[in-house]
């Protein structure tokens, strides 16, 4: 009995002792510069692809990468290597993004934003989302829908 009862009180004192290790601590933190640094990936992400340097643009976004735009789904390198077709005939895609709206949640943030640009010079708005991960120091992108919110009037 005494053998049961000194057991017992070691695995109180074990559960006492690792719980509030784990309890009420959070697996991380959130920085103060997080939103504005999820910001300026985002931004980043854009110029990086209007200037044609899609080599860069895939160091900013996650292996398994998945996108919705034009109303199709693709997955990992599908919409860079869209994009970057399109740039090799010749096609012009501008970018506009002034203010994305963040939340940071330890290593995940989620950001919508507005997107007017244009294609040949033909202005267009895109309505835009993402998820970001925390990736070291900074952040990649793991998903974007995007939604074509604007077009050309019909001539």
């Amino acid at each position: 009995m005494m053998r049961k009862s000194m057991l017992t009180a070691a695995s109180c004192v074990l559960l006492v002792t690792a719980v509030p290790a784990t309890a009420g601590t959070p697996a991380c933190a959130t920085k103060a510069s997080d939103t504005a640094d999820v910001e300026a990936t985002i931004k980043n992400f854009f110029a990086t692809i209007e200037r044609g340097d899609i080599a860069d643009a895939r160091k900013m976004t996650t292996p398994g990468f998945h996108a919705f735009d034009v109303g199709k789904h693709f997955a990992g390198p599908e919409l860079l290597d869209m994009i970057e077709g399109a740039q090799k005939q010749g096609r012009k895609i501008g970018f506009g993004i002034d203010k994305v709206e963040a939340n940071v949640d330890c290593n995940f943030a989620w950001a919508h934003w507005l997107n007017p640009g244009n294609i040949d010079e033909t202005p267009i708005t895109w309505q835009e989302s993402g998820v970001l991960r925390r990736a070291g120091k900074g952040w990649i992108i793991e998903f974007i829908h995007s939604e074509r919110i604007s077009s050309p009037a019909a001539k």
